[in-house]
């Protein structure tokens, strides 16, 4: 009985740091992709913005 208890609880400390990792590492992806993202989504403002006012003039 001891011997099963202990192997599963193994398990389930196995899959607890598994998904601790798993949250660290999404963090910081979420966390990279948001300042990529506000940064290209700037750019691509400036960038359409201009665009956008030349052909209105054009028509």
């Amino acid at each position: 009985m001891l011997g099963g208890g202990s192997s599963a609880g193994r398990g389930e400390k196995k899959k607890e740091t598994q998904r601790r990792n798993y949250d660290v590492v999404r963090i910081d992806g979420i966390e990279e992709q948001s300042t990529g993202l506000v940064g290209g989504a700037a750019g691509s403002a400036d960038q359409l913005k201009p665009l956008s006012r030349d052909s209105g003039e054009d028509w």
